[in-house]
């Protein structure tokens, strides 16, 4: 017993400065948060107060939220959706014998390496009106007239941060399936085929279940940082036009940093937390439901 007690004491000795890290850099904001978040906390007062609820009540009870809930809706599940059906697609072709192969293979997580910010500018500059690359090709294709803007209107503006936002994060998923679906024995899909199933059977009832849980976590993953995306969204169109794409971290960021309300802002950022946590709940309840159903 003394020589276990003194093998945890020296695991737990090698540990203390992740535990230290994990204190000052996650607990510390968090909780500081949570504290200011009942506060009336702002670098323009000399002096803050324990306001208890009213920040929550404040945010609630303003038509704003639900408009800021809304945008990130639209967002993240715009986002998902096509991840997830261009994600799957490439991530197959990765694994078939179409010509290039090799070179999209190389290529393709270049997109995902790419900072943020820098996605978001050059996908603004390359939608501009004027000199856009993106809408010059558009026009000599006679898709879109010279009068055409990707951020006059709110829908085409969310449009378009969705669109930079999946060009980039499409490859992971991308990679992902890939990866599993190499480890798929071929003589799965060659007995099904001389069995007589079509090629959709195949994908629907092989290949899709096979690849279904990298998919399904992936997709988690995907959730959470679409919920949480920040710098292509203000990168290219800082939360407007009139609002149409700001979501929680622009509108977090707006109002902390730009009136420097941050009592306000840091009970908006749990409330933004608190939904995002409802939401995977409800996400990982619905698979689970889901997957129970198919085994029986």
């Amino acid at each position: 017993m003394n020589g276990l007690s003194k093998k945890n004491k020296k695991l737990y000795l090698f540990l203390l400065p992740l535990i230290v890290v994990l204190l000052v850099m996650v607990a510390y904001p968090f909780f500081s948060n949570i504290y200011y978040s009942f506060t009336d906390f702002s670098l323009i007062k000399p002096h803050r107060q324990f306001i208890y609820f009213q920040n929550y009540i404040k945010i609630l009870s303003d038509n704003e939220f639900l408009t800021i809930f809304k945008n990130t809706i639209v967002w993240t599940v715009g986002n998902m959706v096509l991840i997830i059906l261009i994600g799957l697609t490439v991530g197959l072709l990765l694994d078939s014998d179409i010509k290039g192969k090799i070179i999209l293979q190389s290529v393709i997580l270049i997109p995902w390496v790419i900072p943020q910010i820098v996605t978001g500018y050059t996908w603004k500059w390359m939608m501009a009106s004027d000199y856009g690359i993106l809408n010059s090709i558009l026009m000599n294709l006679g898709i879109i007239d010279g009068n055409f803007s990707w951020f006059r209107d709110g829908k085409m503006a969310m449009l378009a941060v969705i669109l930079a936002n999946v060009w980039r994060s499409f490859p992971l998923m991308a990679v992902m399936i890939y990866a599993k679906k190499r480890t798929m024995p071929k003589e799965w899909t060659e007995a099904a085929l001389i069995d007589g199933a079509s090629t959709f059977q195949v994908f629907r009832y092989i290949v899709l279940e096979y690849v279904k849980p990298v998919l399904i976590s992936t997709s988690v993953l995907i959730f959470l940082w679409c919920y949480n995306a920040f710098g292509i969204i203000y990168a290219i169109t800082e939360g407007g036009p009139l609002g149409a794409t700001e979501t929680f971290p622009v509108y977090i960021q707006k109002k902390a940093f730009g009136q420097f309300d941050f009592g306000f802002t840091s009970a908006m950022s749990i409330l933004m937390m608190l939904s995002m946590v409802i939401l995977y709940i409800i996400i990982k309840y619905v698979l689970k439901n889901k997957k129970n159903s198919e085994e029986v």
